[in-house]
């Protein structure tokens, strides 16, 4: 470990931290249960998550490309997000006990530790679809 460079506070208790692109943190906000989204230099970007993070939100990444993924103890959910707070999915009752997030360092994969000693790991392949107008969709069930 090498010296320390600096530190800031913030208002609220963050109770994990990760680090995100362009050289920012989000943390899970303790007793004010959000995420906060800060630069390095500690200056708040903006606050989410109100109705997915609660006392129960212990773990929390952030991919290369702005995702962020919280982990639910109490109901074994992982949300997901954008980096701006817009909630994108969520992987429902998987786990008993979903402590922790991690992505894989090129993002592919997402590992989640549940149960007290198991690692769950998925791809983070999404099926795309591609934007069509209402008539195009309604000619594919003709």
């Amino acid at each position: 470990m090498g010296s320390l460079l600096g530190s800031w506070g913030t208002a609220v208790s963050l109770r994990h931290v990760a680090i995100g692109p362009a050289d920012t943190l989000f943390g899970i906000g303790e007793g004010v249960w959000l995420v906060y989204h800060y630069t390095l230099g500690g200056s708040l970007i903006a606050s989410w998550g109100a109705g997915f993070v609660n006392s129960n939100t212990y773990g929390i990444d952030a991919g290369a490309d702005g995702t962020v993924f919280i982990s639910n103890y109490s109901n074994g959910t992982v949300h997901y997000f954008t980096s701006t707070g817009s909630h994108i999915g969520s992987v429902l009752n998987s786990f008993y006990y979903a402590l922790d997030v991690a992505l894989s360092n090129d993002g592919d994969r997402l590992y989640v530790g549940a149960n007290g000693q198991d690692i769950y790991y998925f791809s983070r392949a999404e099926t795309r679809v591609t934007p069509a107008s209402l008539g195009k969709v309604k000619a594919l069930f003709r």
